[in-house]
């Protein structure tokens, strides 16, 4: 009943895909299959097989949709940023509503993330995944009717380092424990991430430039326009890219250049696709290039 509710607040125009996208956007969903089609080019990447384990998988899913939902939601009602309601008012009108259901949906994620990662995989996986909450938490700080510059995501360049800094650590921390992955191999593949998701995050935050400009929140698009944002992210997807051919004489040669080739052309098909809002598209694109990649090395 509750999902009922939430679908039939989330639009008010088309059909049921439609409907389910949006609610999907809306409850973080493709946000938390972004960062488990990370984990998902790590474990090819490093040669760990075709798919990750079940354990880092969801523990990396129930993980990401805690932080990402809370990012969103707050702890409070009070703490809603205004940027946000700006660039997105039925979302804001939802999350007002049903704001108590959702923090604890985000709460119960955060339980099966942690329980999962510490059980099934590593402390350390319980353990990024708790702290990535809470850096949700410094990111985001206090809105006001102005943004803070003392809050990260108020600050250009680094608001989106800050996310590709955190997803990546969790993202190893889900992949890494248990193996004899030499560390040279998994810091190149981490520094690999780092440029991709800070250019992801560079990509998603074009949907909401007006938004951010008039409240102060610091993306790139915002301060410098959309067309250096797309520019910034086609140059860190392409240096992730070189980070991964880079060592593609080892191990899991194949998988790295299939990566190396799809990262960039799908930003770039994004980029200039023409569509109207790119954030979703953007966070389910690696779980599919991840499920693209699986069965072309299966063969």
């Amino acid at each position: 009943m509750v999902v009922g509710r939430l679908a039939g607040g989330a639009v008010s125009e088309g059909g049921l895909p439609h409907r389910l996208w949006r609610l999907g956007a809306d409850l973080s969903i493709w946000q938390a299959l972004y960062a488990t089609g990370l984990v998902a080019m790590f474990t090819q990447s490093l040669g760990e097989g075709l798919l990750p384990g079940l354990a880092p998988a969801m523990a990396s899913l129930f993980g990401a949709h805690a932080m990402f939902l809370l990012d969103r939601v707050k702890l409070s009602n009070a703490l809603l940023d205004p940027a946000d309601a700006a660039a997105d008012p039925r979302r804001d009108a939802l999350f007002r509503r049903h704001g108590p259901t959702l923090r604890l949906l985000a709460i119960a994620s955060l339980g099966a993330g942690m329980t999962i990662g510490g059980v099934w995989v590593s402390w350390i996986t319980a353990v990024s995944i708790g702290a990535g909450v809470l850096g949700v938490l410094v990111y985001a700080g206090r809105p006001g009717k102005r943004a803070s510059a003392l809050r990260v995501k108020s600050i250009p360049v680094l608001k989106n380092l800050y996310v590709g800094a955190g997803l990546t650590a969790v993202a190893l921390a889900c992949v890494l424990p248990g193996t004899d992955i030499p560390w040279d191999r998994a810091g190149l593949v981490a520094l690999a991430s780092l440029l991709l998701v800070t250019a992801d995050a560079v990509l998603c935050d074009l949907d909401d430039t007006e938004a951010d400009r008039s409240f102060g929140v610091g993306s790139i698009a915002a301060e410098y326009g959309g067309s250096p944002a797309g520019a910034v992210a086609i140059a860190l997807t392409a240096g992730a890219s070189v980070c991964l051919l880079s060592t593609a004489h080892h191990t899991s040669a194949a998988a790295r250049t299939t990566w190396a080739i799809l990262l960039p052309a799908t930003t770039v098909a994004i980029l200039f696709a023409g569509f109207r809002r790119v954030k979703s598209l953007v966070d389910v694109r690696l779980v599919v290039l991840a499920a693209a990649c699986a069965a072309m090395l299966s063969r």
